[in-house]
């Protein structure tokens, strides 16, 4: 059973499975959903700053002006105020789908592409996973009440 803790921590910390993975994991291993719940939001959070300082420490931010050219950066400078209004709206929206590609780690590398702001970026990425993670958890109990119904 603490092996299945592990496996599930690792998991709320990976890119791909996130908490997302980790609240299923946890379900199907027989973890108690709600231990698990609380474990895959904290570790995925935890996650952000570091992800926001090996970011720093790598030319990540170079290597994607290279790859798309001026072309970001025109398209951010022309919409500038509509998207400094929205942009940690769109942030959190954006983490808070529970889908493939969205979560903590896109998020963070969004933000720190964009040259968000960090701690209003964390803010909105937190509340994101939070908010995935309540729907993931709802989407398990609801599979689970209706397993135990048939």
């Amino acid at each position: 059973m603490f092996t299945n803790y592990i496996i599930t921590s690792l998991l709320a910390a990976a890119p791909v499975s996130e908490t997302r993975g980790a609240i299923i994991y946890g379900a199907a291993s027989g973890l108690n959903i709600y231990h698990v719940l609380i474990l895959s939001i904290i570790l995925n959070i935890l996650i952000v700053p570091a992800i926001f300082y090996a970011l720093e420490l790598t030319c990540f931010k170079q290597m994607v002006n290279k790859l798309m050219g001026q072309r970001i950066t025109d398209l951010l400078e022309k919409n500038k105020e509509k998207f400094e209004i929205y942009e940690e709206l769109a942030l959190l929206l954006f983490v808070a789908i529970p889908i493939p590609g969205t979560g903590a780690w896109t998020g963070t590398i969004l933000a720190s592409v964009l040259n968000l702001d960090k701690k209003k970026a964390f803010a909105a990425i937190a509340l994101g996973v939070v908010i995935a993670a309540v729907i993931v958890f709802l989407g398990v109990l609801g599979v689970s009440f209706f397993a135990k119904l048939a």
